[in-house]
């Protein structure tokens, strides 16, 4: 790289804190194509979740461990834990559950990747595996849920008092729960050395409900098995699906091709895929050679632009991000 202009570089500098917005928006698109089922199931009732997962064939097949018939006993322990309750508890409830089951781990992940300085093709296979766990441990407490016949807390026990209006419906198994294991174990598999940290997080989600009074302890104890099942699943996936695989090749040589030392991703398209059949079945021709006139024409257009303080700023910014460029020394 050449000498960079202090302008330049306070710009690019400053574009590393525009990622996010960036990452929330390809974020955003992987959640609208893999998570349907990311709201709170109380505000989305008419939603059917798709009869496959994308780890598992059935939601059925994860097993759930029934609750315990003694409603009454489940009763007096929430008692127990609600009692302890204090204004820092309730004021982390509030946001946990912001936006459903997923949303802030949603955030957590974004963080992460920018923290991590994770670019493409590696920050969408994160995110694909990320969200496909959670969706599916969403989906699969979803599913059981419409079969369980446990009354809810705000029927069995009106004194139970909770920062928000209690939800009419059963809550087991804990969607909450669910998507908040699977997400703090896949993201303990892509960050290994903050595993820890991530899984205090899934604690501190499903102990909120608790101490808010609208789960019950079983709800939470099946919503961690879901996201244990599935977690294990999206794991397995993982470490199957070529990513971590090393490469071994040279870069070709010859006239007009790259030179480098290090490529980003060269195995990239070797990676399985979620939906495509095989890596390369929409993958275009290939470029005109580099000395036709084709080509010609394209860098005499692109020696003609005339360059601009933010026309630089753009080329920075995407260059950072959809580039891959590594983390500035």
């Amino acid at each position: 790289m050449g000498h960079v202009f202090p302008d330049v570089l306070d710009l690019f500098y400053r574009s590393l804190t525009m990622q996010k917005l960036m990452v929330a928006a390809f974020a955003a698109t992987a959640a609208l194509l893999l998570s349907q089922p990311a709201r709170s199931a109380a505000t989305v009732a008419h939603l059917v979740p798709r009869a496959e997962g994308w780890l598992v064939k059935s939601y059925g097949e994860i097993d759930v461990p029934a609750p315990p018939k003694n409603v009454a006993a489940e009763l007096r322990e929430l008692e127990v834990i609600v009692a302890k309750r204090t204004p820092e508890d309730v004021a982390r409830f509030h946001w946990w559950a912001a936006g459903g089951p997923v949303y802030r781990w949603n955030e957590i992940i974004l963080d992460e990747l920018l923290d991590n300085f994770v670019t493409l093709p590696l920050a969408a296979r994160h995110l694909a595996l990320f969200h496909a766990a959670v969706d599916d441990a969403v989906a699969v407490s979803w599913y059981r849920r419409k079969s369980a016949s446990r009354p809810p807390l705000v029927a069995a026990d009106p004194s139970v008092k909770t920062p928000i209006r209690a939800a009419a419906g059963s809550s087991f198994p804990s969607d909450y729960a669910a998507a908040a294991t699977a997400a703090a174990e896949v993201l303990g598999y892509i960050f290994p050395a903050r595993a820890s940290v991530f899984a205090a997080m899934a604690e501190e989600a499903m102990q909120a409900r608790l101490l808010a009074g609208v789960e019950y302890p079983s709800d939470v104890v099946a919503g961690r098995a879901i996201g244990q099942s599935i977690a294990a699943l999206a794991i397995a996936r993982g470490k199957s699906d070529q990513s971590e695989a090393k490469w071994t090749g040279s870069v070709p040589e010859g006239p007009g091709r790259w030179k480098a030392a290090n490529p980003i991703a060269p195995l990239a398209g070797t990676w399985k895929p979620w939906v495509l059949a095989r890596a390369d079945e929409f993958r275009p021709s290939p470029p005109p050679a580099f000395d036709s006139d084709q080509v010609k024409a394209a860098l005499a257009e692109l020696k003609a632009f005339q360059r601009t303080p933010k026309s630089n700023h753009r080329a920075i910014y995407w260059e950072v991000y959809g580039g891959g460029t590594k983390r500035p020394a």
